[in-house]
C-alpha cells in the first residue's frame, strides 16, 4: 500500500453522495481546504490506468469532491493510501480492526449481509442520521431563539400597554346634556327617560309613584310653571 496525492477527478465511489448529510459533507470539505488534506486519508484501490475506487472513507471522498467544487485549485488533489485489488482483503481487514466506519459501507449487488454485518450497518446508519439531525437542529436553534425573543417582546409591549390603561384613574362619565328652559312638552318628548329623571333630580321635583315618561313630563311642566 502506497501513500499518494491523487487527482479527485480520477476517483469514483460506489456509495451515493445522497447517503450523507449535505451539511456534514460541507463541514468536512471546509476542513479539507483549511488543512490542505485529510487527517485520515482515503483508502483507494486501483481501477485501471490512472483511475481509483474508494475502498474506505466514502464520506471523506465526497467531502473532497465538495472541496474541489468550492476551490478547484486548492481542492484539486487529495491524499490517499492506494493498494492493488489483490491486497484488498488484508487492507480492509486491518481497517475493520483499527478504524470501524462511522457510516454505512457500500454493499455490492448480489451480496447478502450476515448478522454481524447487518448490526454494523444499522449502527453506522443510526450514527449518520444522528449527526445529520444534530447539525440541522444546531442551524434551527438561532432562528427559534430569535422568534421566541420577538414574541416575548411583543407580549411585553401589550402587557405594558394594559398596565398603563389600568393605572389611569377612571374618568367620570359626562352627564347627559339637559334641554334648555323654559321647558316645552314637545321638547321634553324628544328627550329620554334618563334625562327626564336628571331634570327631576336637579330641580328637586317630587317623583314618588312616577313610572311612565308622560308622568315625568307632566311633573316637570307643572313644577316649572
Amino acid at each position: 500500500m502506497k501513500y499518494q496525492v491523487i487527482d479527485v477527478a480520477d476517483i469514483s465511489s460506489s456509495a451515493p453522495r445522497t447517503d450523507f448529510a449535505p451539511s456534514l459533507i460541507d463541514k468536512l470539505a471546509d476542513s479539507i481546504l483549511q488543512n490542505d488534506g485529510l487527517i485520515q486519508p482515503l483508502v483507494l484501490r486501483t481501477a485501471g490506468q490512472g483511475k481509483y475506487e474508494v475502498a474506505s472513507r466514502h464520506l471523506e471522498y465526497w467531502a473532497a469532491v465538495r472541496a474541489r467544487e468550492k476551490d478547484p485549485r486548492r481542492g484539486e488533489m487529495i491524499n490517499a493510501f492506494v493498494f492493488e485489488p489483490s491486497a484488498e482483503r488484508a487492507v480492509i481487514g486491518q481497517l475493520d480492526l483499527v478504524n470501524p466506519l462511522p457510516y454505512p459501507p457500500p454493499v455490492k449487488q448480489g451480496h447478502f449481509l450476515e448478522g454481524g454485518e447487518i448490526h454494523k450497518l444499522k449502527s453506522a446508519m443510526a450514527e449518520s442520521v444522528r449527526l445529520a439531525l444534530r447539525d440541522e437542529l444546531t442551524k434551527l436553534l438561532p432562528a427559534i431563539d430569535a422568534r421566541l425573543a420577538k414574541m416575548e417582546g411583543a407580549f411585553q409591549e401589550k402587557l405594558s400597554a394594559m398596565e398603563r390603561i389600568l393605572s389611569e384613574p377612571e374618568r367620570p362619565k359626562p352627564k347627559p346634556a339637559l334641554p334648555q328652559e323654559p321647558f316645552t312638552k314637545a321638547q321634553l318628548n324628544r328627550t329620554t327617560v334618563k334625562v327626564l329623571r336628571q331634570i327631576i333630580k336637579e330641580k328637586g321635583i317630587p317623583a314618588a309613584g312616577l313610572r311612565l315618561k308622560a308622568e315625568f313630563i307632566d311633573a316637570i311642566l307643572n313644577f316649572c310653571r
